[in-house]
């Protein structure tokens, strides 16, 4: 263990401890028969992979020497070794834990165990560990050695010191006392006595990688990046087959701006281990961080036309795909995967990442598909939970997320990804104060993480409580002072309260912050705005716009406000200047085709959109704008045939779905609705959709099997706090004649939503059916009164001059 650079070298990369004693436990068992000669055998292989860096191999064969002998001490303590080696500290200290269970004096374990009590930073621990052996052996090195880290760690350097000095003195060439004690010295500013020492432990050990390591770590610390350099280089000579030296090498040249000399490593790596997946997926992240996505892809294409059937490289190549905004080259890859690896782990992978990709594309039941097969292999899949229960929330279903979310934070509690997204359930299930609970205990996991503390403050804002979600800002603020989304955040919640003298200072600090981005003059500008100084707001948005001219939400604030100033000309030759300069933009064109509909110039706007519709013909924006102008024109079948190409363009976007149903009702093609509602469902069945499709069927059906269908889409909204869903679902038990079990609910949801007119009709037509005519008066008098516009407003206004007349 690096006592010297704890946390910085990789992970499981410790010295090796004394091997005499496993040596010669290894000559005892040799004569003791064929039991005892295969444990030997076992211990021997497995020793050889662990000097060789074959790690995976050396832990086979630990394995197999504890299956035949599981008490044997020789075979733990080989076991843990392998275990520190490979980053599995728990598995190692359990190993080292089960050693001193058998044999209270057994010095090395108690050395190891409280080495890793050192490294967990339980200094104390480690005391209480090495302490009882030392009494008995107080010239053991490395009992030595783990006293003076846990002083170290203790803030006592002299004891530490004492120690140090003393570990070495006996034991020269021990790779942890010598790391200690160059540690103390660094420590006390004595950085050349400490190389010194790792030197003169080197010339004894020259094979030493450790040594080697710590030299690494004092030479980077110290500018003399050469030295660090040829002592890198010595490692991968030392240990030619081991990949970590030849990364940790690539990365200490990528560090310093030598690309193509880490690119060279990182072949050499790839050369060095030919049949190895993981230098190939190293080498194409460094090309995708360092050089370009189609240079990381081009490279595992290559390897892929040499080994067509490895599925880890077609799976990351598929994640390149997808991060490169490549989404239907990416999902080819995963489903290739899926179809040939079947139920293993590469198959399974393949048909999570697959979903995730599908989630982000709206596709929802499509995403389903590829997570069934992954939880019906393991229902408690935490990874296929996290997705289930994201697309249970796409498809708002916020009910079915939080079981899924609930199951897995059984098994995983300390996830905060989940905890974040059983928050956002929560929050939509109208459960507010589970949401917080769960995000605060997010916090208590990793109290240093803005984005769940971001995510606390804006559901305290929603809820009213402006106060709170600063004071959640503020300690953002303070633990990432330099974080753009939290001073953001801060300007839009001042904003909010409002406080505009604080939203203005934060968006000043904004700009000193990020003096070349839009970022702080935008924000001003809304600050300025917000205080009815138009002239001083179109300014801070031109601001923004010199800083960043590609910045189109300055662009549209600045318009907006030009607008409003009844400035329509000036915000027309802003907006045509942006859509010049950036002609390849679609927001750009859009924009500028919204301003011609706007003042009526529907040739000039029909162009606009047009370009804007080719320019991104998978954003439903321009469709929408497009079929608006041609229904303003009455051009009604030019509109539909705009909806229907901008579905078939943009992946059946749920906008343009609901837009060209809603074309159809108003042309009384009712049918014609229910089709695409029916469509949009399977795709994506969101509750939304389940709540048009259903009113849509008891509206234009009357049949028993489309009565039934409604009755399925609106079950689960028995349990919604949503005051439409509850309306949806009372009105198609009113329409199925069933009466008792429709006006509770229409009740529920009259109360949530106390002065919307379509669901006082509802209820008042309940009413009068039930027999209660005072009560259905008042209800269908406010609906009517209500001055909205909704479908039975003339059913509303006829039932209540009925009751009138009746009356009279």
């Amino acid at each position: 263990m690096n006592f010297l650079a704890r946390g910085v070298r990789p992970p499981g990369r410790v010295c090796l401890l004394a091997g005499w004693c496993l040596l010669a436990s290894l000559c005892l068992l040799a004569g003791c028969g064929s039991r005892a000669t295969r444990v030997s055998h076992h211990l021997q292989r497995a020793q050889h992979y662990l000097d060789a860096g074959q790690l995976e191999k050396a832990q086979i064969e630990f394995r197999n020497a504890a299956q035949i002998e599981p008490r044997n001490v020789p075979a733990r303590l080989l076991g843990a070794r392998i275990a520190e080696q490979m980053g599995n500290l728990p598995e190692a200290a359990a190993l080292y834990r089960s050693i001193v269970e058998l044999d209270a004096d057994a010095r090395v374990a108690r050395a190891g165990l409280g080495r890793l009590y050192v490294l967990a930073h339980l200094p104390r621990q480690a005391l209480d560990v090495v302490q009882p052996a030392l009494l008995r052996h107080p010239e053991d090195a490395p009992l030595l050695t783990v006293r003076g880290a846990a002083r170290l760690e203790l803030k006592d350097g002299a004891g530490a010191a004492l120690d140090a000095e003393h570990a070495v003195r006996l034991a020269p060439e021990d790779e942890n006392a010598v790391a200690l004690l160059a540690s103390v010295y660094q420590r006390s500013g004595q950085s050349v006595r400490a190389v010194q020492t790792v030197r003169t432990a080197l010339a004894r050990v020259p094979h030493s990688v450790e040594l080697r390591r710590i030299l690494v770590s004092l030479y980077t610390s110290g500018g003399q990046t050469m030295l660090a350099e040829e002592q890198l280089r010595q490692i991968v000579s030392l240990r030619p087959r081991e990949l970590a030296a030849r990364y940790q090498l690539a990365l200490f040249l990528a560090g310093h701006k030598r690309l193509d000399d880490a690119e060279r490593t990182l072949q050499d790596a790839v050369a060095a281990a030919p049949s190895q997946n993981a230098p190939k997926l190293a080498l194409a992240g460094f090309l995708a961080e360092n050089r370009s996505a189609a240079a990381a892809q081009a490279a595992l294409e290559g390897f892929l036309r040499a080994d067509a059937a490895n599925q880890e490289l077609r799976v990351a190549l598929g994640l390149l795909q997808q991060r490169a905004g490549q989404p239907d080259a990416a999902l080819a890859s995963y489903r290739r995967v899926a179809a040939e690896a079947g139920d293993r782990a590469n198959g399974l992978l393949a048909h999570e990442r697959a979903a995730a990709l599908l989630i982000d594309r709206q596709r929802f039941a499509e995403a389903a598909a590829e997570l069934a097969p992954v939880l019906r292999n393991d229902p408690h899949d935490n990874d296929a939970l996290l997705l289930s229960a994201s697309l249970a929330l796409q498809r708002e279903d916020a009910a079915a997320a939080i079981t899924d979310l609930r199951a897995l934070l059984r098994d995983r509690p300390r996830s905060t990804p989940a905890m974040r997204l059983l928050a956002r359930a929560y929050a939509e299930s109208g459960k507010t104060a589970l949401a917080e609970e769960q995000l605060r205990a997010a916090l208590e996991v990793t109290p240093a993480d803005v984005q769940p503390r971001l995510e606390l403050a804006d559901l305290l804002l929603r809820e009213g409580r402006a106060d709170a979600a600063l004071e959640e800002l503020q300690l953002a603020a303070k633990l990432a002072p330099a974080d753009l989304r939290v001073g953001e955040a801060l300007v839009r919640t001042a904003l909010a309260k409002p406080d505009l003298a604080a939203a203005r200072r934060g968006a000043e600090a904004l700009e000193r912050l990020a003096p070349q981005r839009a970022l702080g003059p935008y924000m001003q500008g809304l600050v300025a705005q917000a205080e009815h100084h138009a002239t001083d707001a179109a300014r801070d948005f031109e601001r923004a716009l010199a800083l960043q001219p590609d910045a189109l939400d300055a662009l549209t604030a600045l318009v907006r406000v030009q607008l409003a100033e009844h400035q329509p000309q000036q915000a027309r030759e802003v907006a045509e200047q942006f859509a010049q300069r950036y002609p390849a933009s679609a927001a750009a064109q859009n924009l500028l085709g919204e301003l011609y509909l706007q003042s009526g110039d529907l040739v000039r706007a029909a162009a606009q959109l047009e370009r804007a519709s080719q320019l991104a013909p998978q954003w439903s924006r321009p469709y929408l704008d497009l079929a608006a102008m041609q229904l303003r024109a009455g051009e009604g079948t030019a509109a539909e045939q705009t909806y229907k190409r901008g579905i078939a363009h943009a992946g059946r976007d749920t906008t343009l779905v609901v837009a060209l149903a809603e074309f159809y009702e108003q042309h009384q093609r009712g049918e014609d609705a229910i089709r695409e509602y029916e469509a949009l469902y399977r795709e994506q069945p969101r509750l939304e959709v389940a709540n048009n499709l259903a009113m849509l069927l008891v509206t234009y059906r009357s049949d028993r099997a489309s009565l039934d269908r409604a009755l399925d889409l609106t079950t689960p909204f028995a349990e919604s706090a949503n005051a439409a869903l509850l309306d949806t679902a009372g009105w198609v038990r009113f329409k199925r004649g069933e009466l008792s079990q429709a006006l509770p609910v229409l009740e529920q949801a009259a109360e949530r939503a106390p002065r919307s007119g379509v669901i006082l009709y509802h209820l008042g037509m309940a009413q009068l059916r039930a027999g209660n005519r005072d009560k259905a008066r008042e209800s269908l008098q406010v609906a009517v009164q209500a001055g909205q516009r909704y479908e039975g407003l003339d059913q509303a206004r006829s039932a209540l001059a009925g009751i009138a007349s009746s009356k009279g």
